[in-house]
């Protein structure tokens, strides 16, 4: 667009400087013939449209003045005088060219800035929702690693204390059947009845077995009477909660965990 403006101000500047040298040829030429008209302005010779009559004395000029002007280029007859008025449309064509060099730039980046504004803001928040999508990702990842590792330790842990807790308890079980069996006054069933009375060996093996799992002193001191004190021809049951044998230390210590009979893993012992 700007390109097409300045074309056309050029071909303007060049019709304007055409038509000053034309009036100034019309008005030499009307100067020679008549002095008296020397005064007149442009701008009446441009208003009065009808030409002005010439007298008849005009044989020799009328002859070589169109050749003249025929031959020799409007720049060569009539030079352009250093002082020339502005053209109030040169002048404008001017202002508005410098108009538009200066508001030019200024209206792009008017128009521009919206759209730069939103496209960063777009891509801006694109970018922050990712950063903050990886970030919680990682942190519920390592928290639900975090977890997992944890879980996975304690039921070892457990695992493996519920394994040593169930081979000790048929280490000892083992142990007071094999003595049972040896000796003729002790056996056991199938059931886990004793079908003879307690000896001492027994008796000591049942205590061991109960030390090696944690029981309290009191407890065990519970059993031991228990144990001793039952009449011949007399069932008694023994309970045992295997989960919480360590029950009683601390501030509990002398408490029993025999209480709750129905509801514990039961080991039923039967002397005559």
């Amino acid at each position: 667009m700007l390109s097409t403006i300045t074309l056309e101000l050029r071909s303007l500047r060049t019709l304007v400087q055409e038509l000053r040298v034309e009036n100034a040829a019309l008005r030499k030429q009307l100067a020679q013939q008549h002095p008296s008209s020397s005064l007149i302005h442009s701008d009446d010779l441009h208003a009065n449209t009808t030409p002005t009559p010439l007298p008849n004395k005009r044989k020799a000029p009328d002859t070589e003045e169109p050749a003249t002007l025929s031959s020799q280029p409007p720049t060569a007859s009539a030079p352009i005088s250093p002082v020339q008025p502005v053209v109030p449309q040169q002048q404008l064509h001017e202002t508005i060219q410098t108009v538009l060099e200066q508001q030019l730039p200024i209206t792009l980046e008017q128009a521009i800035a919206p759209t730069l504004e939103r496209s960063l803001d777009s891509i801006l928040t694109a970018k922050l929702e990712h950063q903050l999508t990886l970030m919680l990702d990682g942190k519920l990842e390592a928290r639900a690693t975090n977890i997992q590792n944890n879980l996975e330790a304690t039921l070892s842990s457990l695992l493996a204390s519920y394994n040593s807790r169930v081979t000790e308890l048929e280490r000892c079980t083992h142990r007071a059947r094999s003595h049972s069996h040896q000796k003729p006054y002790g056996s056991i069933n199938q059931d886990g009845h004793l079908t003879k009375a307690f000896d001492n060996v027994l008796h000591s093996s049942i205590f061991a077995a109960l030390a090696t799992l944690n029981v309290s002193t009191r407890t065990y001191r519970y059993i031991r009477n228990f144990l001793r004190t039952r009449q011949p021809h007399s069932r008694s049951t023994i309970c045992l909660h295997l989960p919480s044998l360590s029950v009683g230390k601390g501030h509990h210590r002398g408490r029993s965990s025999l209480h709750s009979f129905s509801t514990w893993p039961c080991f039923t012992f039967r002397h005559f």
